[in-house]
Parts: C-alpha cells; structure tokens; sequence
C-alpha cells in the first residue's frame, strides 16, 4: 500500500464514505480489483490503525459521559462532532459502590493509555462521584441534566418549579443574573425550605450554564444522551 493509496483512503474517510465502498471506488479508478495494490484485509487493518491513532491522540480528551442505573451494565459513552453516541464500553457490574466504579475507571484508563478525560457526566451517583474523584481528579465532572429534570418532578410538587429549573439549567445567564433569577423565583414560590432545591443549588456549578460559560462543555447536551441510553438499558435484555 503506498502513500497516494493512504491519503486517498484518508480523505475519503473525511468525508465520510464507507470502509467497503473506499476499495470499490479506487478499483473503478485503476479499471479493475487485480489493479489494486493492496488487500480488502489490508484496507481494513490501515482504517482501523488510523482510527484507533485519532483515540489515543485527541479523543480520549473529550467529554465522556456515563451514568449509571440501578442493575444494569456500566456504560462508556461519548457523543462525536455529528452529535451521534458512540459506545466506548460496557461493565456489568454486581453492585454500586466506590470500589466498583474504581475498578471500572482503572481499566478505561488502562485502555486509553492512562489519559484521562478532560470531562465525565454522570446522575450524580455518591458512589461514583467519589470514584472519579479518585481516579481522575483533573476530570471535570458534570451533571446529567435530563436526570436533574427527572428528580425536579420527583422531588418539588410545585409544577410551576419545573419550568423555573429548566430556564436556569439552559438560560444564557451570566452569573449575576443567573443568581437573581434563582433568588427571585425561590421566593415567589417558596420554595426556600425545599431540601431538595437547597442541595440542588449547592451544586449549581455542576449543572447552571451560566456556570460552565467559556468552558468548551456548555455545548454538550446532556438531554439527549439521557433520554436515549435510560430509554435503551430499560429496553435491554438486563431486565
């Protein structure tokens, strides 16, 4: 396989074109298969080098975010440029507590050559939360939002509220306005007394946008991702 070969099959990648099609395509412009100097094994073999390069070089370093739901596998997953989710990996795991998920975070690093992600978002799990600290304490950890509208249901009768929370996790407030927002819609609810809206402002950081503005994750959306992974472990084989 020579290097024009390489840098075609490279560009072609690019720009999305399939593995299969990639052959197809340069034995059409040689006038035949016997023309090619390379393999379907050898084409395949230099993708799959030049994909697993492109994660120990730069993806390792994005977002990953992981949740975990009661008795069901633990999943690795990311979200690439076209907003599609990738599934770097699952772990069944017999239980929910910190030595679990620690030994679940060690392996994904052995994997990924000890780089360690520059984001994780997960339910808010106290055990897993401590994991990460441990394990990747320079990881920046961030809150599932689709998870914190769940739990405001849940937890805040006033239906009212679930609006109000909504604006404040997606709103582009700066901090100033995010604060007055919050303090005023509090009041006119009274809701000051609520444990769970106290311990959910507490963590603000974890969640607010005007808190994660000028960082690269406030683009992330984390609705998405939460709707579809809970909506396919309940659908799965596990139960």
């Amino acid at each position: 396989m020579s290097n024009r070969d390489k840098a075609q099959m490279n560009s072609m990648k690019q720009f999305e074109i399939p593995t299969s099609k990639i052959m197809a395509y340069m034995a059409g412009q040689l006038g035949g298969y016997s023309m090619l100097r390379f393999t379907k094994r050898d084409l395949y073999n230099y993708v799959h080098s030049q994909q697993r390069a492109r994660i120990l070089d730069r993806d390792a370093g994005r977002d990953i975010p992981w949740e975990q739901v009661q008795e069901t596998p633990g999943g690795v997953i990311w979200d690439n440029h076209h907003r599609q989710t990738c599934i770097f990996g699952f772990s069944l795991l017999q239980d929910e507590e910190v030595r679990t998920y620690r030994w679940v975070l060690l392996n994904l690093l052995d994997v990924m050559g000890q780089r360690t992600p520059n984001l994780v978002v997960t339910d808010g799990d106290k055990a897993m939360r401590t994991a990460i600290a441990e394990v990747m304490p320079s990881a920046k950890h961030r809150l599932c939002a689709w998870h914190l509208e769940k739990n405001c249901v849940q937890r805040v009768k006033e239906a009212e509220f679930w609006k109000v929370f909504k604006k404040a996790i997606y709103a582009n407030f700066d901090v100033d306005e995010f604060e007055r927002y919050w303090r005023t819609s509090i009041e006119s609810l009274s809701l000051g007394q609520n444990t769970w809206v106290q311990l959910t402002y507490d963590i603000k950081e974890s969640w607010a946008t005007a808190y994660l503005r000028g960082s690269f994750d406030e683009r992330i959306i984390y609705t998405l991702f939460g709707i579809v992974f809970s909506m396919f472990l309940v659908g799965s084989s596990y139960f």
